[in-house]
């Protein structure tokens, strides 16, 4: 690979966003803490613990709280970020759900939240592709 050229490349892609608050710096905060919550959710991934599976609602929760105290002035990244807040609130809500259903051997109830857990994912990468592409435009 020749290091010129991707330096250059870069280079350039930052001189094209280098204004101040540019709507690279704003998607990569909204990135940030996306990335920082996918991380967090997925060392649970495979968890039947029921106390570690409360830490990932609490760190939905959390990642909604610090998505809505991002400063964002672009008026479609501030949709997104409020969109995502409201998917990792929901995620949350039905994390915390599902655990108590499954405590009350609440199977029905639980499978209901599995669904509606699959569905707030499917939403979210439907948003990520979304924004990812926002922030790759011009």
């Amino acid at each position: 690979m020749n290091w010129r050229v991707v330096f250059t490349i870069l280079i350039s892609a930052f001189v094209t966003v280098s204004c101040s608050n540019s709507k690279f710096e704003q998607c990569q905060k909204i990135i940030d803490v996306t990335i920082s919550i996918a991380d967090e959710s997925n060392q649970y991934l495979e968890t039947k613990n029921l106390p570690e599976i409360l830490k990932v609602a609490d760190a939905f929760e959390e990642a909604a709280k610090e998505m809505n105290s991002i400063s964002i002035e672009d008026e479609k990244l501030q949709q997104y970020k409020q969109d995502f807040a409201e998917i990792y609130q929901r995620n949350g809500k039905a994390t915390q759900n599902f655990v108590e259903a499954f405590k009350n051997k609440n199977l029905d109830e639980a499978i209901s939240l599995k669904t509606e857990l699959i569905n707030i994912s499917k939403n979210e990468e439907a948003l990520v592709n979304k924004m990812n592409q926002y922030c790759q435009s011009n």
